[in-house]
């Protein structure tokens, strides 16, 4: 079932068939010869907007508790008047408490995803001159394809409190808004993937997709995945890559492009890269 789905989403450019990760020349040896993938917390990202739980304290409400307000139960030894109001006030900050505790379901969910959940960030586009300069150190990195998949086929262990909030775990493609979602509107599992998924405007050359995983070892900082090096298709190779001792680590089935610049623009252009 699951299967056929995922082809019609590929068939209908829902799902890109193959997703990229920008790597500097340093981190080569984490991928070749044997891969590993690496899932970082979202305080390791490079945004510190994203995920903000502070955003949601701002949304919950200061309003009295529930052992200091109003009992209305006696208000019939006053005027009709006078005990009308403190019905309506007593339901108000009753309606207050309500929305206040969805609220915090919200945050803690939030709070406990981010110390505990994974991300790994990828891209629909190899040849974005921005991510080039900024995450494969200024054309000195590569740009490696993976199949999407084989990486959907990852094995997934989800235990509680996610057990919950399973749709987290597919594949998520980031949206890109000027305000960072507060999630009055959105239930609990809702709320979690939006903020796992949403990002600042200023970021949507990236065009992310986002696998998340969860922690193995809450106290690290980084989930590492090993995969079998057959989920990598193609790799996109830097102008400034020392190519030098890499081709002997990489696959025989995988396909090799060398990024070059389009004359007479500043678009990026690829040209197959054949072995001897």
């Amino acid at each position: 079932m699951f299967g056929s789905i995922r082809q019609f989403l590929y068939k209908n450019s829902y799902i890109p068939r193959t997703l990229y990760k920008y790597i500097s020349d340093a981190k080569v040896n984490y991928y070749f010869p044997e891969l590993t993938l690496a899932f970082p917390k979202m305080e390791l990202l490079n945004d510190p907007m994203e995920g903000s739980i502070e955003d949601m304290l701002k949304h919950l409400e200061d309003v009295t508790s529930q052992s200091e307000m109003v009992n209305y139960t006696d208000t019939h030894l006053v005027s009709d008047e006078f005990a009308l109001g403190r019905a309506i006030a007593y339901s108000q900050m009753v309606q207050k408490l309500e929305k206040n505790s969805r609220l915090k379901t919200k945050y803690e969910l939030l709070k406990y995803c981010k110390n505990n959940i994974g991300i790994l960030s990828l891209t629909k586009d190899p040849l974005n001159p921005l991510m080039w300069s900024l995450y494969a150190n200024i054309y000195n990195g590569i740009c490696i394809g993976f199949d999407t998949n084989k990486l959907l086929n990852m094995t997934l262990e989800v235990k509680s409190p996610f057990d919950n909030c399973t749709k987290l775990f597919q594949l998520l493609k980031v949206k890109y808004k000027d305000e960072a979602p507060i999630g009055k509107n959105l239930t609990a599992e809702e709320y979690v993937i939006s903020a796992f998924g949403t990002k600042f405007k200023k970021w949507s050359h990236e065009q992310e997709y986002r696998f998340v995983r969860p922690m193995v070892d809450t106290n690290a900082k980084v989930l590492i995945i090993p995969q079998q090096t057959d989920i990598i298709t193609e790799i996109y190779i830097g102008q400034r890559f020392s190519i030098s001792g890499f081709l002997e680590k990489v696959p025989n089935h995988t396909r090799l492009f060398v990024v070059k610049n389009q004359p007479n623009n500043y678009r990026l252009s690829m040209e197959e890269f054949h072995r001897s």
